[in-house]
């Protein structure tokens, strides 16, 4: 009877630092992809994010994210014309870009892709 009121809260303890654990390092890809995103919105788009081939469900969700990326990189840039003597613009952040579209589709297409990235920001922040 004794042991068993010193084992209880032993194994819990060990239970619950080993979940904290394995959470942590099952949403460290999740809190690489929030960095690389925030860094990207923060300094140019044409970066991407590197994702780990056997990350086979994130791997999708960042393919998504790197061809909205591009879409929107030469949505914002336009086609270039040979011959111009226009200098290269410099690379748009996301917040300058969501100003700038008024296509309603495109804007719904980043808020969706946008929510994700929120909720993991939101639940590593804690």
């Amino acid at each position: 009877m004794a042991a068993s009121l010193v084992l209880i809260p032993v194994v819990l303890a060990v239970t619950g630092f080993g979940g904290l654990v394995i959470a942590r390092r099952a949403l460290a890809p999740m809190e690489r992809m929030r960095t690389t995103l925030e860094t990207i919105q923060a300094e140019d788009l044409s970066r991407r994010i590197d994702v780990h081939p056997r990350e086979r469900e994130l791997g999708q969700l960042v393919g998504t994210l790197n061809r909205l990326l591009d879409r929107l990189a030469r949505d914002h840039t336009g086609p270039s014309q040979p011959g111009s003597r226009r200098a290269p613009r410099k690379q748009p952040t996301v917040r300058s870009l969501m100003g700038r579209f008024s296509n309603p589709a495109i804007r719904q297409e980043i808020a969706e892709l946008h929510r994700p990235v929120e909720r993991m920001r939101r639940r590593t922040a804690t």
